[in-house]
């Protein structure tokens, strides 16, 4: 199940926030929390309607905010499992009535652009999933598109699976990177990555809340050891 909310964080940031609930376990995964403009958060939830599930009716984004927020997810994932892919193909199919002109306005107002083409393309190339001619040629106008493509699906069917698993175990992945367009997220996302603390850091050790701040520093520490040495054994 998916869970849709609203967060604040600092300086006003508004924060779209989708949380998965695996139905059994009771696990929670919230995998995507991208800062997000505060007329895109009320348009979204204007256009929610009501879609047919085991005979009753639940709430359901318009597939124009649907397949952004598909794009999103997988691109923060660097399209890591072939079945993110699949998500954005079939949506394509179901609903080829889509409003791409939408689409593409509020991809390029929210500076995700790039991850909405590359998604589609991906789609497109690995899955035959339909596209208007008009949305192909837009795909290829963008050369970093097919570069970022190529790296992608050497990655899904590599067998060698080391690189893909010394990215999952880090915070900062150079394609993403390249995903985004805007210079300020560029830096927001290096920034981020390297400052953002996390379990791991509070458990090497465990600080006074006075002293918090010490966990940038350490964080930082932590970080060039760990990759560092994992880069190390890569390339030896």
């Amino acid at each position: 199940m998916v869970r849709a909310s609203m967060g604040e964080g600092r300086a006003g940031q508004r924060f779209l926030i989708l949380t998965y609930h695996r139905v059994g376990n009771l696990r929670t995964d919230p995998w995507s929390m991208t800062v997000t403009p505060q007329h895109f958060l009320e348009r979204l939830w204007e256009r929610v309607g009501r879609v047919p599930l085991g005979g009753n009716s639940v709430p359901s984004f318009a597939p124009e905010d649907m397949l952004l927020i598909l794009c999103v997810h997988g691109s923060k994932h660097t399209w890591g499992r072939l079945t993110w892919v699949c998500d954005i193909a079939e949506l394509i199919r179901v609903h080829q009535d889509m409003k791409w002109e939408q689409i593409m306005t509020q991809a390029s107002a929210l500076g995700g652009e790039r991850m909405m083409l590359l998604s589609i393309f991906l789609a497109n190339e690995l899955l035959g999933a339909p596209l208007p001619a008009t949305v192909s040629q837009r795909v290829r106008v963008d050369p970093a598109v097919k570069v970022l493509a190529g790296r992608i699906t050497e990655r899904l069917f590599q067998e060698d699976d080391s690189l893909t698993e010394f990215l999952e175990g880090s915070s900062f992945d150079p394609l993403y990177l390249k995903m985004r367009e805007r210079l300020s997220d560029k830096i927001h996302y290096c920034f981020g990555s390297l400052t953002t603390r996390r379990i791991s850091d509070w458990e090497l050790v465990p600080l006074p809340r006075f002293l918090n701040s010490l966990y940038y520093a350490l964080r930082i520490v932590r970080l060039s050891g760990k990759y560092g040495r994992r880069a190390l054994k890569r390339f030896h």
